[in-house]
């Protein structure tokens, strides 16, 4: 996605029937891998595909760049609209007084979990804190209330599913209010304006994205 004028402008694009629904149900669990070494063969259960059951546990099992683990069921899980950065308008700064659009601001996603175990919350931190904070190294898949699982696929059907990238991962201290009320750990990502662009949206059909665990067999 780009706001940037390319020359020369020719035709305009086509625009597609919006036939069926896109909505973006609830996100209720991430599951993390490296950008640069994670990805399944297709968005099939054929062999090496993200649906197929061995292909996730060898991946959930590596010690290499092509691990991936699965966190802990989140909550409030939310993903802004990127605000459009504009120069000018209404002033004598731009021609005639108009705003001139030059980009986008980011666009941070926030979430929670809520009653983490301590040793679960320090590994978070430990690890995917500093895996975050370089550009372009780790990137998620997600999974929603429904099992579904969505992930990046560039190169269109039958071609690698790759896990959507992010940066600045940061997850922060536990907050407890006392009495009657639950632990949380909020953690929030930076998501590139494209972030929806190429995505495949798939579901298993031998087991459940939102209940296996990380020692999960296949």
């Amino acid at each position: 996605m780009s706001i940037q004028t390319v020359c020369p402008l020719g035709a305009i694009g086509a625009i597609s029937d919006n036939d069926c629904s896109g909505r973006l149900p609830q996100i209720v669990r991430l599951k993390f891998g490296k950008v640069d070494g994670v990805s399944y063969a297709d968005e099939t259960d054929g062999v090496g595909g993200i649906l197929e059951g061995a292909a996730v546990a060898a991946n959930l099992a590596a010690s290499d760049d092509t691990k991936v683990q699965l966190a802990p069921i989140n909550e409030n899980f939310v993903i802004p609209s990127a605000e459009i950065v504009k120069d000018g308008g209404g002033d004598n700064t731009t021609a005639f007084g108009q705003s001139v659009p030059v980009g986008f601001g980011n666009i941070t996603a926030t979430g929670r979990w809520r009653d983490l175990k301590p040793e679960v919350a320090q590994e978070l931190r430990e690890s995917y804190n500093s895996q975050g904070a370089v550009f372009g190294n780790l990137g998620a898949y997600l999974i929603d209330e429904f099992g579904f699982i969505y992930g990046k696929q560039p190169a269109g059907a039958g071609n690698p599913v790759l896990p959507i990238p992010f940066n600045n991962f940061v997850i922060t201290s536990d907050g407890s209010e006392g009495y009657n009320t639950s632990t949380f750990t909020p953690f929030e990502i930076e998501l590139p304006i494209d972030w929806r662009e190429d995505l495949v949206v798939v579901k298993p059909t031998t087991f459940d994205y939102r209940t296996i665990k990380n020692d999960f067999a296949g």
